[in-house]
């Protein structure tokens, strides 16, 4: 859904990227997470800039969540994310400690 919006001349604009796919007049569940629903996701650019490494993220990313799923029973944050912020946006999260128990015998827990 594209809205025409009406811009003065030399007005800020503030992009903010968290925001993305969260227009509840587009997705009947825009406050849940729903990467399914993510058609407008910015994460690897766009166009010339696209990135030339997205494929092997995607299938590095599938691998790790299937062994995380597999490996790792009751996987839960143990605090609060730490959020990551440049020059007062938003760019992501440093880290997310989580707690878990060891599906398999054997395996190291520092996994």
């Amino acid at each position: 859904m594209n809205k025409k919006l009406d811009w003065q001349s030399c007005q800020k604009v503030f992009v903010w990227i968290p925001a993305v796919d969260r227009d509840s007049e587009q997705f009947s569940n825009s406050d849940q997470a729903d990467l399914a629903q993510a058609p407008n996701q910015p994460t690897f650019g766009h166009g010339v800039h696209y990135c030339l490494g997205e494929p092997l993220a995607r299938i590095e990313d599938k691998l790790i969540l299937q062994m995380m799923q597999e490996q790792l029973r009751d996987l839960q944050p143990a605090e609060m994310p730490t959020i990551a912020t440049e020059a007062g946006t938003i760019v992501g999260v440093k880290n997310i400690p989580v707690v878990f128990v060891l599906s398999k015998p054997g395996l190291s827990s520092t996994i």
